[in-house]
């Protein structure tokens, strides 16, 4: 049984316990391994309970995960910091592991971290997307908190790529460009098709509710005495509710979130010239052994 466990992980040989630098390349993997763990696996569920509603917590604490459920304040700065802090562990004893004990295992855990903090990046971003699509949420207090969401989970994925032999982080493009274009189609569909305000049918793209509009006006502007066109209010035959106010903060938020998810994308194409810069910065820290 625990031969074939090893066999899951090539890279580690049972027969590197026979000397310390096998022993310390082992210690650090499951540590890093670990901790990394830990603070990804965490921090998924943090950003869960931002979306979770009544009903979801209501289920979870029938089933005895009430501990999965929201508390009155989610994602807070304290939770975020405690997080990153055993992240900032993990990552460094991550890089003990690869550079000094020369652990090329623990980078294959790494990229599998990596794909889940992206994809699941991906379904953040949609819920986000669709959420400001519905208008159903309370702008001032779950916006900010879900650009926090967004910032934590794509942090991951621009940081834990530093672990790897190269720092490409090119293919995790591809989520946030596929998001890209669902939430422009979003945005386009709110916007143009169906109008703003209190929506009759908030999830799909109403092109009838457009030609019913013009063909409300046209009824009411028939049966109009020529005098009276003046006063006519076109609004008031609209397919929605007038919502002047806050709708504005919903159109320019959702604005942001999709300028602002463009940006980490090219970012990302861009192969996060930052980032890579602190890895070549690691390199000279710990230089290669190979001449």
């Amino acid at each position: 049984m625990v031969s074939k466990l090893w066999e899951l992980v090539p890279s580690l040989d049972m027969k590197s316990w026979n000397n310390d630098q096998g022993k310390g390349s082992l210690v650090t993997f499951f540590v890093a391994a670990f901790l990394l763990g830990v603070a990804v696996l965490i921090g998924l569920i943090l950003v869960l309970k931002v979306f979770m509603k009544p009903p979801t917590v209501k289920f979870l604490t029938e089933i005895g995960f009430g501990f999965l459920t929201p508390s009155e304040e989610v994602l807070n700065i304290g939770e975020v910091i405690t997080l990153g802090v055993v992240f900032l562990i993990g990552m460094v004893v991550a890089l003990v592991s690869i550079y000094i004990f020369k652990n090329q295992a623990l980078q294959k855990v790494v990229h599998i971290y990596t794909l889940l903090c992206a994809y699941f990046g991906l379904f953040v971003y949609m819920k986000i997307a669709l959420n400001f699509y519905n208008r159903s949420f309370n702008f001032g207090d779950r916006f900010p908190k879900y650009l926090l969401a967004l910032v934590v989970v794509n942090a991951a994925v621009f940081v834990l790529p530093l672990l790897y032999d190269r720092y490409v982080v090119r293919p995790f493009a591809i989520p946030i460009f596929i998001g890209n274009f669902f939430h422009l189609m979003l945005i386009l569909g709110h916007n143009v098709f169906v109008g703003v305000g209190e929506l009759i049918s908030p999830f799909s793209f109403r092109v009838y509710y457009m030609f019913h509009y013009f063909e409300k006006v046209w009824e009411k502007v028939r049966l109009l005495p020529a005098q009276d066109l003046k006063k006519l209010d076109v609004a008031s035959v609209a397919p929605f509710t007038r919502s002047v106010g806050p709708d504005l903060y919903f159109f320019v938020g959702d604005l942001f979130l999709f300028v602002f998810m463009v940006i980490i994308a090219i970012s990302f194409v861009r192969n996060a010239p930052f980032f890579a810069s602190v890895k070549r910065q690691l390199g000279f820290l710990f230089p290669s052994d190979e001449t």
